[in-house]
């Protein structure tokens, strides 16, 4: 990891201290642990001290920062038009060629093809997957069965939420919800552990399942849906974060009975948005689940070893695929982890509650996912030596 000499960042500073105070100044969701950010190519990160990171909390970026073959595609595209009006008043490549793929990989068996819905992002697709469901509820305002896991607490409507873990769907009254919300993991990266159950039980009292694949598809858990590991498929599936392949977007698919509203932003779809995320889509169609079958383990091995090296400041790890939490033993520990983990040249997001999130490109080599444990027990044992331990 090279870094400048000392009078070449005094430069950098003055030149950045402008852009850091009008970010706290102006900016609603600057933290002040923010990153400053210059480039970005495929696992790496560089700042503006032109320091190197191995970028482990890729969740909008799958097959990485640039990708030759997204980036190749959204020059191309480019090169036409963008958002030239709002979806389907204009016959434009991406969004149709987009809509067709994704149908595709849901039900290829399906007798009707699945549809597909663009909206701007994951929220306003989980709202229109939540009105579809009043169908079935005849319209009554019937609140929705929401399984809590810390994605949804944003929802504007009626809900009835219940435990991530620890609870059984037998405890739902199904005949008084308009239909069931659930992510396969928890903000901490945390698998809901009986997913199939509350599926079933949803399905078997006739209400509609709405499963938020905007954290666990393309392939982040080790298969291309994470609702193909429950050997079931949603009637409604939400697509936000790496489904517009680091540009905005979301998505609602079913089948075209369910569709009875289209009601979403007059800038959803954006076509560009849909060419870097059918491109994301081919590309972790190129062998990369079967490229992680390698890689995870090597992540979720290094994390166990962590944990029986430094029971002083970790409690556990949990998770699936490249998307694995950390937990340390209080949040303090995990605040100062995320920061003292840069030093030594591998970038984490910031904390949920005492657990560090740990999701690194799908692209990521072994030698490189082994790196990226090296310097997380580094900075550990940089810990136990200030304590003189």
């Amino acid at each position: 990891m090279s870094t400048p000499d000392e009078s070449l960042r005094n430069v950098i500073d003055e030149a950045l201290s402008p852009r850091f105070s009008d970010a706290a100044t102006y900016l609603v969701s600057s933290r002040p642990d923010v990153l400053p950010v210059a480039r970005a190519e495929l696992l790496y990160l560089w700042d503006d001290y032109r320091t190197e990171y191995l970028d482990f909390a890729s969740l909008l970026n799958p097959v990485g920062h640039s990708h030759p073959m997204v980036k190749a595609a959204v020059v191309e595209h480019g090169r036409y038009y963008g958002l030239t009006a709002p979806q389907g008043h204009h016959l434009l490549r991406w969004p149709v060629q987009y809509a067709k793929n994704l149908s595709e990989r849901f039900d290829a068996q399906a007798q009707a093809p699945r549809q597909v819905l663009f909206c701007e992002g994951e929220r306003e697709a989980v709202l229109v997957a939540a009105k579809m469901t009043r169908r079935w509820a005849s319209n009554k305002p019937m609140p929705l069965a929401v399984v809590k896991s810390g994605w949804h607490d944003w929802l504007p409507i009626d809900t009835f939420d219940y435990p991530f873990s620890g609870f059984l769907p037998e405890g739902v009254l199904w005949d008084r919800v308009s239909g069931l919300l659930l992510s396969l993991v928890d903000r901490t990266g945390m698998p809901l552990p009986n997913a199939r159950e509350w599926m079933l039980a949803a399905r078997e009292a006739g209400v509609p399942v709405i499963v938020d694949e905007s954290v666990t598809g393309f392939g982040r858990l080790g298969h291309l849906w994470g609702q193909d590991r429950t050997g079931l498929l949603a009637d409604i599936t939400v697509l936000g974060g790496a489904c517009g392949g680091g540009y905005p977007l979301g998505a609602v698919i079913a089948t075209p009975d369910w569709f009875v509203t289209r009601d979403v932003s007059p800038q959803a779809g954006n076509p560009v948005a849909c060419s870097a995320g059918a491109h994301t889509l081919d590309v972790v169609e190129m062998g990369v689940c079967e490229y992680m079958q390698e890689s995870a383990p090597i992540l979720t091995k290094g994390l166990a070893e962590l944990c029986t090296q430094f029971p002083q400041y970790l409690r556990s790890h949990h998770g699936d695929g490249l998307l694995q939490g950390l937990v340390f033993d209080t949040s303090t520990y995990a605040d100062r982890f995320a920061i003292d983990v840069r030093a030594h040249g591998l970038y984490v997001a910031p904390p949920v509650g005492n657990t560090v999130v740990l999701a690194p490109t799908l692209i990521t080599s072994t030698n490189e996912m082994t790196r990226g444990v090296d310097l997380m027990a580094a900075t550990l044992m940089g810990w136990d030596d200030d304590n003189g331990t």
